[in-house]
């Protein structure tokens, strides 16, 4: 008896372990199956996805592109490069994973362009680019003997990228003024769209950047910056004199001293000279009978016009502690 149930025993033992192989083996070639679906599944959504891609109703045809908004400042030349750009891109589709990378990558290419921002897309087939666009700040001015004068202008924006555009006529002012950078001595001009590599131009731009912060003062109203003479940065002609010299429209000069650039030991601050040249032009509006303003020390003061030849120097009027301080905030200057 203990024998028929010791071999009983041994076939259920075994019957079991073969059920659980056939389970295992089973679930084994499930989860192969499920695999091999998966991938396969993968590899027709991938192949669908590119098949899609190529349907000319989502294709999107650069050609078409128009600007629909530009600066203010912006004029037909900046238009046209836009546009020219924008038709040298062939036909994609608005699929494209990697479209805003794409078009950021291509528009770099126009000096204009300092990044594209943003990609929105309307489908099936519309695209709106939004793009930053460099702006002229500065109008480098340097000797060119086939010009009608001897010289030309150059434009750059405040990072010192050189600016499509070449001018042998003096540049007009427009609504928001751009200084002519006079004296920088730059031996070569960079090609358009890259920086421009020279001290005095760093100056320059750098100045301009601060006389954004009179630009948006009444002080601009008084008074107005034709000029940044750049020709003593880094004191290389006169380590006494002022590295910068203002020049303004109606041929004042003012006294700059450096650019904050430089972080110079003693320098005051860009609101500090506004506060002087504010006190200056109380006491003689627009300059008048003014030869130079000397505003970067902390006492200004004023070379007089001397109708017998000489000159006088007279001290800027004395005023109470009630002078606004004019701070500076980068967010005004173009880019």
């Amino acid at each position: 008896m203990s024998l028929i149930a010791s071999l009983g025993r041994r076939l259920r033992e075994s019957s079991s372990a073969l059920g659980a192989a056939l389970y295992r083996t089973r679930r084994t070639f499930a989860l192969l199956g499920l695999l091999a679906f998966t991938v396969l599944a993968a590899i027709g959504l991938r192949r669908m996805k590119g098949e899609v891609e190529h349907f000319p109703d989502i294709q999107v045809y650069p050609r078409a592109f128009r600007p629909v908004r530009v600066p203010t400042w912006a004029d037909d030349s900046l238009v046209r490069s836009l546009r020219e750009t924008s038709a040298e891109l062939p036909p994609f589709s608005i699929l494209d994973a990697d479209l805003r990378a794409s078009l950021d990558r291509h528009w770099r290419r126009n000096p204009w362009v300092r990044e594209i921002t943003r990609v929105d897309k309307e489908f099936p087939n519309k695209l709106t680019v939004t793009a930053r666009i460099r702006r002229p700040i500065a109008y480098v001015e340097l000797p060119d003997k086939s010009a009608p004068d001897g010289v030309a202008w150059f434009p750059v924006d405040s990072s010192c990228v050189r600016l499509p555009g070449e001018t042998t006529t003096p540049p007009k002012p427009g609504a928001t003024p751009i200084p002519l950078v006079q004296g920088t001595g730059a031996a070569t001009v960079p090609a358009a769209g890259r920086v421009w590599d020279d001290e005095g131009v760093r100056d320059g731009v750098a100045i301009a950047l601060e006389l954004f912060d009179l630009y948006n003062s009444p002080i601009y109203d008084r008074l107005k910056i034709a000029a940044i003479d750049v020709r003593n940065t880094g004191g290389r002609i006169d380590r006494k004199a002022s590295e910068i010299v203002l020049a303004t429209d109606a041929g004042k000069l003012i006294l700059w001293g450096r650019s904050r650039r430089t972080k110079a030991f003693g320098e005051i601050s860009t609101a500090d000279k506004l506060a002087h040249l504010t006190r200056i032009l109380d006491a003689y509006p627009s300059l008048a009978g003014v030869e130079k303003a000397k505003v970067y020390f902390e006492q200004p003061y004023v070379v007089l016009e001397d109708a017998s030849g000489g000159t006088r120097v007279g001290q800027a009027a004395k005023h109470d502690d009630t002078d606004v301080a004019l701070t500076i905030d980068n967010g005004k200057a173009p880019r």
